[in-house]
């Protein structure tokens, strides 16, 4: 699979390097302060089961999650629907990563996680947010396309509540 990955960027005129564990810590330290290492300043809120040594994980427990995967492994506990400061200190994070997150909260519970982001962020720290692409769904809205929401499955794959909302339109 590397190999046709290569070869499909080389047309391009790309190089593409894979990065291993080690390799991938390695790039952390040379590029982070010790501190930031040593204390985990990298976050990644709704993070699920992702698990790297440099990173802290950023979630809530819940009954569904403990369905999938070990809840004990979240390192900071949050409900992001209770507006309250995440307990990182103010200008100590390096990185924060969100991924498909807040299209399953309301608008004033993401511009809290913003917000208090901003605030635990250092001055050139970076946020890095991932979450669908509202024209593809809608598309898939007006193609009455149900897996794009609800997939394979049948599980729900944004919030129940938005999927009702854009079928009754």
């Amino acid at each position: 699979m590397k190999k046709i990955i290569r070869d499909v960027f080389r047309k391009f005129g790309l190089e593409v390097q894979f990065i291993n564990k080690s390799t991938d810590e390695d790039l952390y330290r040379k590029l982070y302060p010790i501190d930031s290492l040593s204390k985990l300043r990298f976050y990644n809120i709704g993070a699920g089961d992702f698990q790297h040594p440099c990173w802290t994980n950023v979630d809530g427990k819940s009954e569904w999650y403990q369905n999938y995967f070990d809840v004990n492994k979240i390192g900071i506990q949050v409900d992001l629907f209770a507006h309250e400061q995440f307990p990182i200190e103010d200008n100590t994070a390096e990185l924060v990563y969100t991924s498909h997150t807040i299209e399953h909260i309301d608008d004033h519970s993401v511009q809290f996680l913003f917000d208090d982001a901003y605030r635990f962020l250092k001055k050139d720290g970076v946020i890095r947010i991932v979450t669908v692409n509202s024209d593809t769904a809608f598309n898939a809205w007006q193609r009455k396309d149900r897996n794009y929401f609800f997939g394979v499955n049948g599980r729900a794959k944004i919030p129940t509540m938005k999927v009702m909302e854009l079928i009754s339109l």
